[in-house]
């Protein structure tokens, strides 16, 4: 009798990639962003940072791309490629997933912060006062909506979430310290009540990512909830 063949099972909670050779203390990197923006803020002429709600955020949005292409031209020697940071397994049922994970944020778990931050005495989350009529403003929005989760993702999801499952093998830790470490870096500029919306919105974010090991359902849903924050909101809720 013939020996059956042995089969090599991969564990769902890790897939492999170069990115696990980085030191744990790496995913530190993904503060870079917001501590450069407070320097930035601090340097910048105070009417231009009142010109408009959005440069900020602009700031922000900047700073993370350049963490990202300086990152990637830095480890890229070790074999790390696009791929890596959960640039595969693109499939389009998946983004139906990100779409009703997108529902729930906005009719479930945006209802029930608002709840609990009554509750607990909270601040409210803080708005943007700006208007849409504003061509500067309407191009910050379209920037926050598509471009700036795309960074967040490779850095929070793609970079983070890989560095961490491949050094931990808890899962719901490693999503544990994604959804607060993420949460950490918007305290400075949404205040207690936005930072418990984060808090309780990130978890779907993180889920889709580790459930699909892929970067483009969380990506998906990313834009989703910027769009329906950033041109919903101010062209019909308000």
């Amino acid at each position: 009798m013939n020996r059956p063949e042995t089969v090599s099972v991969t564990s769902s909670s890790v897939i492999p990639n170069q990115l696990g050779r980085m030191p744990l203390l790496s995913v530190l990197t993904v503060f870079v962003p917001i501590i450069l923006t407070t320097l930035t803020s601090r340097l910048l002429h105070p009417q231009l940072q009142h010109s408009s709600p959005m440069v900020p955020f602009l700031v922000y949005t900047a700073w993370n791309w350049v963490v990202v292409c300086a990152g990637y031209f830095l480890i890229r020697r070790i074999g790390v490629r696009w791929r890596d940071f959960g640039f595969t397994n693109f499939r389009y049922r998946d983004l139906g997933l990100a779409v009703a994970a997108m529902l729930v944020g906005i009719f479930i778990v945006a209802p029930v912060a608002k709840w609990l931050t009554h509750i607990m005495g909270l601040p409210a989350i803080k708005g943007m006062n700006y208007s849409l009529s504003n061509p500067f403003d309407v191009a910050s929005a379209l920037i926050f909506v598509l471009i700036g989760p795309l960074a967040e993702e490779i850095i929070f999801r793609g970079y983070l979430l890989n560095v961490l499952r491949a050094k931990m093998a808890n899962l719901w830790v490693v999503g544990l310290a994604g959804v607060i470490m993420f949460t950490l870096v918007h305290l400075p500029y949404f205040g207690w009540g936005g930072i418990l919306f984060i808090f309780l919105w990130s978890p779907l974010t993180v889920g889709l990512f580790l459930w699909r090991r892929s970067i483009y359902p969380s990506y998906v849903m990313h834009v989703l909830n910027n769009f329906f924050a950033y041109i919903v909101v101010p062209l019909f809720l308000r």
